[in-house]
């Protein structure tokens, strides 16, 4: 045990994640920072309505091969460079098509909601941009260039906030002017990422293999769009501001997932380096017990002080997300450290269990969002809680019997 907990907590080790989570660290702040601005600054419906274009952006990019960046980060990973240039040109195609469904999003609103038209019609603009960046992140993740990584996020956040402050102070509140500023710092710092990394290539070879993959995990993966619909239903229900309200709920158990993002940066390239699930699970099971431990803590002290500090933060008009907020940051605190295990079978490419999960669990989150609604958002906060469980099993679930099929192959060829 003590030489497990020794090879944990090394002195490169604690260096390496004090500098990623410093990073992080400042990226989160900064979200904040801009939340603060947002729920102080802005009317509370055209907050509502920020995050509902966002939800349907989301939506749309989940129709937009989101498994490809599966498929980058294997080729990263494995050093398949020559399947960049390819990757990404498939990627922009279907953006664009996505770009044409968001104008149709704005067509289908203009009646009901007309002041979202021209928003949409930005958003459109800028979408193929967009999606470009989580195709981006996962090469330099598979590549091991963390640094690089947070420090461009770090970089997009500040500047995000640093021009949200000066269209504040000028008086440039309307959703036209803040999408579009929100928007055109995502597609600068994606354009920089595209230059450097195409430079950065470092060999042509090619792997069919893997791009397959991407497909593969992008079928299922885009039942994934059915999770990111919680705004919308509440907004068809109730109005944005139930919306603006919910937003804030899920401000800081989204930051959990962002905890989660660096500690699997870290171990992102071994355990797409492994060649089978065993082999994963050497390099992740001395680590294992140290993170639920760690989530735990995490998620209880989450839990204590959030009903303090939102109302504090986001002012009194807000202060109804908050025990919203605290029960989400600790259901997902507990359920978190999972989700490493379903990356090991992402890894080794285990296709039944991604569209398992990725088409089962979003069906079923879209079909309680839908049954507790009539609870407003206290039956889609209850609806995602379920989420969190559920998945949580059918991670370990899946995981032990991949293991155990490996260990009784292993067994029959001796």
């Amino acid at each position: 045990m003590r030489q497990q907990l020794s090879s944990i907590i090394s002195t490169q080790g604690i260096l390496k994640f004090s500098k990623l989570f410093a990073l992080r660290t400042g990226g989160i702040l900064l979200g904040i920072i801009s939340s603060i601005l947002w729920t102080r600054f802005v009317d509370q419906e055209v907050y509502g309505q920020y995050k509902l274009i966002l939800s349907i952006i989301a939506v749309v990019s989940g129709f937009c091969l989101p498994g490809l960046a599966e498929a980058v980060m294997i080729s990263s990973a494995k050093r398949y460079d020559g399947n960049l240039r390819r990757l990404l040109a498939i990627k922009i195609a279907a953006a664009v098509c996505g770009s044409i469904a968001i104008y149709g999003a704005g067509f289908y609103y203009r009646i009901e909601q007309p002041v979202l038209f021209i928003p949409f019609l930005i958003a459109a603009l800028f979408f193929p941009f967009q999606e470009l960046t989580p195709v981006l992140n996962s090469w330099l993740s598979g590549r091991g260039m963390v640094n690089l990584l947070f420090v461009i996020q770090l970089l997009s956040a500040l500047t995000w906030t640093i021009l949200f402050s000066i269209l504040l102070y000028g008086g440039f509140r309307s959703l036209n002017s803040l999408i579009s500023g929100n928007l055109f710092v995502g597609a600068f710092f994606a354009l920089l990422l595209v230059f450097y990394i195409l430079r950065k290539r470092e060999n042509s070879i090619t792997d069919s293999t893997s791009i397959k993959y991407g497909f593969h995990t992008s079928l299922a993966y885009s039942f994934g769009v059915l999770v990111v619909t919680d705004k919308i239903i509440i907004n068809a229900h109730f109005s944005a501001k139930e919306v603006a309200v919910y937003s804030v709920a899920l401000i800081f158990p989204e930051q959990i997932r962002m905890i989660y993002a660096v500690i699997n940066q870290l171990i992102i390239p071994n355990i797409y380096k492994a060649k089978s699930v065993t082999e994963g699970w050497t390099y992740l099971r001395s680590k294992i017990a140290f993170l639920y431990l760690s989530f735990a803590c995490i998620g209880i002290v989450g839990f204590i002080v959030f009903p303090i500090i939102i109302p504090l933060l986001f002012s009194e008009r807000y202060a109804a997300a908050a025990p919203y907020g605290k029960w989400l940051w600790l259901s997902l605190s507990l359920t978190a450290p999972a989700t490493y295990l379903g990356n090991i079978l992402r890894a080794q490419q285990k296709k039944a269990f991604v569209y398992v999960f990725s088409i089962c669990q979003p069906v079923f989150l879209f079909c309680m969002y839908n049954f507790f609604i009539s609870w407003g958002i206290k039956g889609i906060v209850f609806s995602r809680i379920i989420f969190h469980w559920s998945a949580f099993f059918l991670f370990i679930s899946f995981f032990f019997y991949y293991l155990s099929k490996e260990k009784r192959t292993s067994l029959a060829k001796t």
